[in-house]
């Protein structure tokens, strides 16, 4: 047990430091903006970050495929030490590249070139965490089991909020956006022993020379359990690069709200979702997944547009509330829909069906949120458009949550409408 919990930690630990690395970028995409893109116009330079915010987003299917074919045939543990090994370097490198100003169009373009290894490292971290952690617990635990990777994402995403807090009040902001990048250096030491202890967890048993590969098997076999977690991981992606990445930008630039300030509403509702996560883990193993994200993805696509205009406002307490509303809504809606991800698929191709699936959803998709919201930004009318934008997002996981197995064994709607057949 003792050594369970080890490698629960080891797993969680990646994610912490992967999303802290990884949500930099869009933490800091008004600073990286003037810095690699200068431009008469702040809404195009703004565009080109956000652009290459995107590109590291699309490169994450093709990892996810890359270490789930590593994890489904060598071993969970092997891919995700892999994969902690390659986000760390280009982070730094980001934090200590010289701008525009200095070294022309390199610049920019080395800029894209490590978003691009960031991408592919992500690709295969979140969903092998969510697969290990998953398949250390009891199958009447599972949820709390996935929650813990869910938690590390969010002291990732707190963690990068803090030391941004930090550089943007006591530096320039010609050091404050690259010290944060500079400190990943310091981390991946201590991760890399940590990560050792997964190497040899959940290898496979030796496959026959005749069976597909597993990006094979999982398309011509389970297209529809793939397209369904597909849709549910595209909210998520929609939601954080809306709330997580964007929205900082825009607070700053537009409503002129002091980037320390930014941080501090960012820090509370991250706070606030770790904490509730748990909670509504513990009753996804409790009454089924499928109750909660149906009912979270709709009260999602309620809230969504009056959360969004409390944002408008600019006003710190309404922004708060329009912030904390929508996390605790999504805190449920991820806490059920972490676990379904894994146990979708069969064993055999579960590390690149969750990998393959999550990525194309909250990557592609979630990846060029931030662009088209600065599109919308540049028209006006962002704070509704913006909202509809998610609002749809959030009724699309909703009629589709509603055609997904219940994947908690001996509950009654297991055999509700809409259970698979490809599931087993």
């Amino acid at each position: 047990m003792r050594l369970l919990s080890r490698k629960n930690l080891a797993a969680s630990l990646g994610n912490v430091v992967e999303w802290y690395d990884f949500c930099l970028y869009g933490y800091f995409a008004a600073y990286i903006a003037t810095a690699f893109f200068p431009s008469h116009s702040h809404y195009l330079s703004l565009m080109a970050a956000f652009l290459a915010f995107g590109l590291g987003y699309i490169m994450r299917p093709i990892g996810g495929v890359i270490f789930g074919h590593i994890g489904d045939h060598y071993g969970q543990g092997k891919a995700l030490y892999l994969s902690i090994s390659l986000i760390a370097f280009p982070t730094f490198l980001i934090g200590a590249l010289p701008t525009e100003a200095k070294i022309g169009i390199t610049a920019p373009i080395l800029l894209v070139v490590f978003r691009i290894v960031q991408g592919l490292s992500v690709g295969g971290q979140y969903s092998g965490a969510l697969a290990v952690l998953r398949n250390n617990q009891k199958p009447r635990r599972g949820a709390q089991g996935a929650a813990m990777a869910y938690i590390g994402c969010m002291f990732g995403f707190l963690l990068a909020s803090f030391v941004g807090f930090l550089s943007t009040r006591f530096f320039h902001d010609q050091w404050a956006w690259r010290l944060p990048f500079l400190a990943t250096l310091i981390m991946i030491p201590p991760l890399l022993l940590t990560r050792r202890s997964l190497i040899s967890l959940h290898i496979p048993t030796k496959k026959r020379t005749d069976q597909p590969a597993p990006i094979v098997e999982l398309i011509s076999r389970h297209p529809g359990l793939t397209f369904r977690v597909t849709i549910l991981a595209c909210f998520g992606g929609v939601y954080y690069s809306s709330f997580f990445v964007f929205i900082i930008s825009y607070m700053k630039v537009t409503a002129h709200i002091a980037m320390h300030d930014v941080f501090v509403i960012n820090m509370l509702c991250l706070m606030s979702s770790a904490v509730a996560i748990m909670y509504f883990a513990r009753l996804a193993d409790r009454i089924g997944r499928k109750p909660i994200i149906v009912a979270s993805s709709l009260g999602l696509a309620i809230l969504t547009v009056p959360s969004f205009l409390l944002i408008d406002t600019a006003h710190l307490s309404l922004a708060f509330l329009g912030m904390w509303l929508l996390t605790t809504a999504n805190t449920a809606f991820m806490a059920a829909c972490a676990v379904v991800y894994v146990e979708m698929f069969p064993k055999r191709v579960q590390f690149t069906g969750c990998s393959l699936a999550y990525n194309i959803g909250a990557g592609v998709i979630g990846g060029l949120t931030p662009a088209a919201l600065s599109y919308l930004f540049h028209l006006g009318h962002l704070g509704l458009m913006a909202g509809f934008i998610v609002a749809v997002a959030a009724l699309a996981a909703f009629f589709i949550s509603r055609c997904i197995p219940e994947t908690l064994p001996n509950v009654s709607v297991r055999h509700a409408s809409g259970v698979c057949s490809e599931q087993e």
